[in-house]
């Protein structure tokens, strides 16, 4: 067979700088830090007890090299990405060099993977919009013309099928296919000149246009030419000439077309519309698969079709031939999909033929629908994910620049001050958000990384949960002495360790949910419904903390000021703010950050209109049902206008899915509404009274949650399902918390390690999207260092064994840098706030009445407006500047 280019993603670390453990290193050294330096962690007590507290692993200079590191590494991916490694810069070779099949669906041959990229599964609409009305010629032989109706087939199968049996199999065919033209030029001498006219006349066209370079619209060439021979010379020539024929034809062919013009398949810059552009691709000679003895059919001698394909190698480059020779690797060990092993061995089965006809359309088309479409994209092969707009130029450059900045302060003054920075905004406990998000553009936006597409297997998706459900088991037991550094003004206050659903408790739920979440992700579970209603019931578990601690907190505190409001705001969209507009994508992609926000500003808005009716029970439910018929019900029923979206379209730019939105809000309503009312009466006290009576209800929720599991499977499709996830997915949450809480035991006892994740659960869920899974979610991130038969047992562990502790460990460190930033935007002058509580204070006291007071507050309000103090320190004027300036950004996204 013929020699393959490397394929790996690291050629430049592997021949130049000899570092291919480098990723590795990093990743262990980030989870070594973790076992020995979170509160949460299971080493933690077993580091105490052996004095390792001042250890090396456990001092500050340590904590602060970690984020060093990792800037480093990244900062010196994206160089190298940037200066393009001559090997295959947009995995054009990893497309037409080699591949897998992937079988453990049960159905054989019809998912075809290349190593390290992601292919497109071309549809009718696909085609239509590449070709664009271009017409697609194959000339060749039989095999060739193979491909030719597997392309006829993903264009209109029925008519393909129809027009396949009127025809014999060495005649040339022009046919129109759902309004495309496709011509067969029965050519397996390889014939050109005045032998064969019509492919002359092609690549002539070819020619001209390449050098005058018209606009799509008005191109005659052809898309993409497929040539493929070599058979019939080996079959027809018994006198040993065959290969010195072969190569003559195809140089009298070829010589017609390519030039000092062509440009070099995957290694030159793609045209910015029309991508790789109009080519003419060759088809590697088959090899026949025989069940007789070689040398005895037709006159082919053993070694002959290897001594072409050999030539094929050996000028490929020097003639910038571009050929598929993954179509060897097709049938290559694989005899069930050769379709005549008993006569030529040379012709393959149909769904081995269309998937050579879809590794033609990845490799011509991918560049060109990333142009048209931008992101996201489920497919990277062939293709330089476009062109970056210039807020994403900006921003990129921006985050790089002050990423080095950060660095270059720290290891500037780590020797002076190893215990903490010397700079509050210049150092890496704020510059590592930069670096996350650089992580993100680097994994998901650049072929520096591999990726891979799904496979869903339930026994994978099973051994996963069960591995990380042991894994939590194994932390199990009384909260850690280090719960007091959980304590921020983003956490809302909870019950004691004594009582249910306290701090740890709710943490560790977070925890375990977000990691059956990741599996779920990680394996493309979505496809089994049994998968799916664990999915949906987990995020309805989310909300429903989500009601319960925002309700617990401002029933306990009353803290209804609008640093409460922006603090929150800010803390859970500042990351999905800023990476939506670096990575060129939605808003609604990373939707637990939208739906989060919507449900506080819903309990913000209910709580704090009228807040002395919060502690009535009469009125706190009154105020549920208003806020219900204001905010849920119109969206749960759908009859939100699109006005409302319309404008935020053409003044802001912002483009929504507006029914997926809806359905997002919908789904798990009821979840948010039953949490405030169980943190009502946590705050009520009534838990507190009776914890000895958690038996009965523990047991009907014993009851409740399988016999639940069980009718959702009844179910037919997940649409069905969804029409009574609102009003009963409340049921398992409650008998959830039921069973959690029967005894003293189960109260005070949970899973360090799943109360640590759950302290990161947002910052997770939005970076698993670029950092553990690949294009933005729709395929998985792979280190390219491996290569396998795309299961988990065999070959995919190895990546998630490094990928994982990496995002873990990156989502702590984003979280606290959020919380940073945050505390940059909320800060306000010490008088300033002084003044406020002061001008609430006098609101309370008023001896002259609410009227006479409205009046001077609202005198004094209009001096202070006027005043620069109120502009510099008011963050309803910041949070308004914010989504301004985001709008202005849309536009020039």
């Amino acid at each position: 067979s013929p020699p393959h280019l490397s394929r790996s993603i690291y050629p430049i670390f592997r021949h130049k700088t000899r570092l291919p453990n480098l990723p590795t290193s990093i990743a262990l050294l980030l989870f070594a830090a973790w076992l020995l330096s979170s509160p949460y962690s299971p080493c933690l007590q077993s580091r105490r007890s052996m004095g390792f507290d001042r250890g090396i692993m456990a001092s500050p200079p340590l904590t602060r090299a970690m984020p060093i590191c990792f800037t480093i590494f990244v900062l010196s991916a994206l160089l190298l990405n940037a200066l393009r490694s001559p090997q295959d810069p947009y995995r054009c070779d990893a497309l037409s060099n080699d591949g897998n099949w992937f079988n453990g669906n049960g159905v054989p041959y019809t998912d075809w993977e290349p190593a390290g990229c992601m292919v497109r599964k071309y549809t009718r609409a696909d085609i239509h919009r590449c070709v664009d009305g271009r017409p697609m010629i194959f000339s060749g032989d039989s095999t060739t013309s193979q491909v030719y109706w597997a392309m006829a087939r993903l264009l209109d199968r029925e008519r393909a099928n129809r027009i396949y049996a009127l025809t014999s199999y060495n005649e040339t065919i022009d046919e129109v296919f759902d309004s495309l033209r496709l011509v067969n030029i029965w050519n397996p001498e390889l014939k050109s000149g005045p032998a064969n006219p019509e492919l002359t006349a092609q690549l002539k066209l070819l020619r001209e246009e390449r050098q005058t370079r018209p606009v799509t619209r008005r191109q005659n060439s052809a898309a993409f030419l497929l040539l493929g021979g070599g058979s019939w010379f080996a079959a027809n020539n018994t006198d040993g000439s065959s290969l010195s024929k072969f190569t003559n034809a195809l140089d009298s062919l070829t010589s017609r077309l390519f030039d000092g013009n062509e440009t070099r398949l995957g290694l030159d810059p793609f045209d910015p519309i029309d991508g790789v552009g109009n080519r003419v691709f060759i088809a590697p000679v088959p090899q026949p698969s025989w069940t007789t003895s070689r040398g005895t059919d037709g006159g082919i001698l053993r070694g002959e079709m290897e001594a072409m394909n050999q030539f094929l190698a050996s000028v490929e480059h020097e003639r910038r031939y571009n050929i598929p020779w993954s179509f060897l690797s097709m049938s290559s060990d694989h005899p069930d999909t050769v379709a005549d092993r008993n006569a030529s061995g040379l012709h393959v089965i149909d769904a081995v033929a269309e998937a050579k006809a879809n590794v033609l359309l990845n490799l011509r088309c991918n560049a060109r629908l990333n142009a048209m479409d931008g992101y996201p994209s489920n497919y990277n092969c062939c293709s330089d994910y476009g062109r970056s707009s210039i807020v994403s130029a900006v921003l990129f450059y921006s985050l790089a620049i002050f990423a080095i900045l950060c660095v270059a302060v720290e290891l500037f003054n780590i020797r002076a001050q190893p215990d903490r920075p010397r700079s509050a905004l210049f150092n890496l406990g704020v510059g590592i958000f930069a670096a996350a998000l650089l992580a993100c553009y680097l994994a998901d936006r650049t072929q520096f990384f591999a990726k891979g597409n799904k496979h869903f297997q339930l026994f994978e998706f099973v051994l996963l949960t069960v591995v990380a459900l042991a894994a939590g088991a194994l932390t199990w037991g009384k909260p850690s002495v280090a719960r007091a550094l959980l304590s921020g003004p983003m956490q809302p206050t909870y019950a004691g360790e004594d009582q249910p659903l306290s701090r740890d408790q709710t943490d560790e739920w977070k925890g375990w949910m977000q990691a059956i979440v990741l599996i779920y992700r990680w394996t493309g579970a979505s496809e089994s419904l049994g998968c799916y209603v664990c999915f949906r019931l987990l995020v309805a578990g989310y909300l429903f903390q989500t009601g319960l601690g925002h309700t617990i907190y401002f029933l306990t505190t009353k803290d209804f000021s609008a640093k409460r409001f922006v603090t929150v705001i800010a803390r859970l969209n500042l990351l999905p703010w800023v990476l939506q507009y670096l990575v060129q994508t939605e808003y609604l992609l990373y939707y637990f950050a939208p739906l989060v926000s919507f449900w506080f500003i819903m309990i913000y808005v209910a709580l704090a209109i009228l807040p002395r009716y919060n502690d009535s029970l009469a009125g706190f439910l009154a105020k549920m049902v208003l806020s219900a018929l204001v905010f849920a019900l119109p969206i749960f029923a759908g009859v939100v206008t699109n006005w409302l979206y319309n404008v935020f379209e053409d003044v802001a730019h912002v483009s929504w899915n507006v029914r997926e939105w809806e359905t997002h809000v919908a789904l798990d309503a009821s979840a948010v509404y039953v949490g405030m009312i169980v943190g009502y009466v946590m705050h009520s006290g009534y838990f507190e009274t009776h914890l000895n009576r958690f038996e009965i209800p523990a047991a009907l929720g014993a009851f409740a949650i399988p016999l639940y599991i069980f009718f959702s499977l009844r179910y037919d499709t997940p649409d069905f399902y969804n029409q009574w996830h609102p009003l009963l997915s409340f049921m398992p949450i409650v008998g959830y918390v039921a069973l959690r809480n029967m005894n003293r035991f189960t109260r005070t006892s949970v899973s360090r390690g799943f109360a640590w994740m759950g302290r990161y659960t947002l910052e997770i869920y939005m970076l698993q999207h670029h950092v553990l899974l690949a294009a933005d979610g729709k395929g998985v991130l792979l280190l390219g260092l491996f290569n396998g038969d795309k299961s988990l047992i065999f070959d995919r562990w190895r990546d998630l064994v490094v990928l994982l502790p990496v995002l873990l460990w990156l989502s702590s460190q984003v979280h606290e840098s959020t919380k940073t930033i945050v505390g940059f935007i909320t800060h306000q002058d010490e008088d300033y706030v002084y003044e406020q509580l002061e001008m609430e204070k006098s609101g309370a006291d008023s001896r002259y009445g609410r009227l006479a007071w409205i009046k001077s507050r609202a005198l004094g309000v209009l001096r202070k407006v006027l005043t620069r103090t109120y502009w510099r320190n008011s963050l309803g004027v910041r949070l308004a500047g914010i989504v301004i300036f985001m709008g202005v950004l849309n536009w020039f996204s």
